[in-house]
């Protein structure tokens, strides 16, 4: 599956914890859970992390995936109301493990997000069995 990097659904969800995120990516990016490369999507959430929009920001291989944050940032930026976001990506192999660059890349749209004031909600990695892991319930969102 080849997927636009464009703008995608917009919904008025709640992505308030890690469940409802979850619940919102199975509704409007399920193809992302059965893609056979790396999919990186952005969420941008209101202060009441209601769902403003959301965005495919990168496309990988079969393990791997270049995301550049002054693109997340860009999409932020432009979109009014939005003042926090979430991220998730695919593993492909149905590993559920966080990689060193997974980990590197969440810290720094962390650090990114608190110098423009955004807060950055969740990492969430999906699996093609609707599983996920959660940084932030795994402690590896930094305050």
């Amino acid at each position: 599956m080849i997927v636009d990097l464009v703008q995608v659904k917009e919904g008025k969800e709640e992505c308030m914890n890690p469940r409802k995120l979850h619940h919102y990516l199975k509704r409007y990016h399920n193809d992302m859970y059965t893609s056979m490369q790396e999919v990186f999507t952005l969420i941008g959430l209101n202060t009441v992390n209601k769902v403003v929009n959301s965005w495919i920001v990168g496309l990988g291989g079969a393990n791997s995936c270049l995301v550049d944050p002054k693109v997340v940032f860009h999409h932020l930026l432009k979109e009014p109301g939005v003042v926090g976001f979430a991220v998730a990506h695919n593993h492909p192999s149905g590993n559920l493990a966080a990689s060193s660059e997974d980990i590197a890349l969440t810290t720094r749209l962390n650090e990114c997000g608190q110098l423009l004031n955004y807060t950055m909600l969740d990492h969430l990695i999906v699996t093609p069995t609707y599983d996920f892991f959660s940084f932030k319930e795994a402690d590896l969102i930094g305050a």
